[in-house]
C-alpha cells in the first residue's frame, strides 16, 4: 500500500474541504439569492483556474487569493452591489425577466463548441454583450459592431486535457445543443442539483434570476 506524504494529505484536504464551505456559507450567513451568486461564482472562479487537483503550486496560488478575498467573499462587496450593472461575462445578478426573444438558449442546457470541439454547460447569459472594449477588440476584431448586440452565453466547461480553459463567453452561433452528456466539472454542483438526462437542473437562487429558463 502506498504511504501517504504530507503533500498528498494536504491536497486531499483541500479537496474534501469544497463541500462543506459550500455549506457553511448557506447556513451561517443567511445570504439572500444575488449575494449567494456572487458568492458561488466566486468559488467556481477559484475552481476554473485549478487545472489540476493534484497540483500543489497551483492550489497553493488560489488559497491565497482566496485568503485575501475572504471579507468580500463572506460579508459581500457594497461597492460592486452598486456598481453591478457594470458585471462583466453574464456574471451579473440582475433578473433576467422577460426574457428576449433573441435569448433562444437556456442556462442548464449542455452544449458543445461548433470549432473547438469543447463541451460544457451554460451557466449564464447576457441579453447584450457585456465585456471590456479591449476583450471585444481581441475577440473579434473587425467583427465587434456585428457581435455587440449578439446574445452571448456564459459556458462552465468540462475539464479536458486538450482545453486548459474551465470559463468561456461566446455567442449562439458557436454553440451546438446536446442531450444526454454530463459534464465533468466539480463547480457543476454549485450552479446545479442534478441533472435529469437531458440538462442540469438550476439551484433556486440561480432559478431566481433566470426564472423563464
Amino acid at each position: 500500500m502506498p504511504r501517504l506524504n504530507t503533500v498528498t494529505v494536504f491536497r486531499i484536504c483541500l479537496v474534501l474541504s469544497a463541500i462543506p464551505i459550500q455549506y457553511f456559507i448557506s447556513q451561517y450567513y443567511g445570504l439572500d439569492s444575488a449575494e449567494c451568486l456572487q458568492i458561488m461564482q466566486r468559488m467556481a472562479r477559484f475552481c476554473s483556474h485549478v487545472k489540476s487537483y493534484l497540483d500543489l503550486n497551483v492550489w497553493t496560488d488560489q488559497v491565497k487569493e482566496w485568503m485575501s478575498n475572504a471579507r468580500i467573499w463572506f460579508y459581500g462587496d457594497s461597492t460592486e452591489k452598486e456598481d453591478d450593472n457594470t458585471t462583466y461575462f453574464a456574471e451579473s445578478t440582475d433578473i433576467r425577466s422577460p426574457k428576449p426573444a433573441s435569448v433562444r438558449l437556456s442556462v442548464g442546457q449542455v452544449m458543445i463548441h461548433k470549432k473547438l470541439g469543447y463541451t460544457g454547460v451554460i451557466i449564464g447569459w447576457d441579453a447584450k454583450v457585456r465585456a471590456p472594449e479591449d476583450w471585444l477588440i481581441e475577440e473579434y476584431g473587425s467583427e465587434v459592431e456585428e457581435r455587440r448586440n449578439m446574445p452571448h452565453y456564459r459556458i462552465l466547461i468540462s475539464l479536458s486535457k486538450k482545453y486548459n480553459r474551465s470559463i468561456s463567453y461566446i455567442t449562439e452561433d458557436q454553440i451546438t445543443i446536446i442531450q444526454g452528456f454530463k459534464i465533468n466539472h466539480p463547480a457543476v454542483h454549485i450552479y446545479f442539483t442534478m441533472f435529469d438526462g437531458s440538462r442540469y437542473v438550476m439551484h433556486p437562487w440561480l432559478q431566481r434570476v433566470y426564472p423563464h429558463d
